[in-house]
């Protein structure tokens, strides 16, 4: 039997929390491929979820935009 697939909750000032279940590399900023965020205090490419299977990790990325 697989494991389920990670979920994470995104909460975001004034809005309802968001649950995502994660199967691949998301990636998380306020001008990206993947998760947006509205924050200016937020990189356009912030950080990724990484992993696979039970093992996961937030890795922030290299260019602070």
């Amino acid at each position: 039997m697989d494991a389920p697939d990670p979920v994470v909750e995104v909460r975001q000032g004034g809005q309802a929390p968001v649950r995502l279940s994660i199967r691949e590399t998301l990636v998380v900023g306020r001008e990206c491929e993947g998760l947006e965020i509205r924050d200016p205090q937020v990189s356009r490419r912030h950080l990724s979820l990484e992993g696979a299977a039970e093992a996961w990790a937030a890795v922030h990325t290299t260019a602070w935009t």
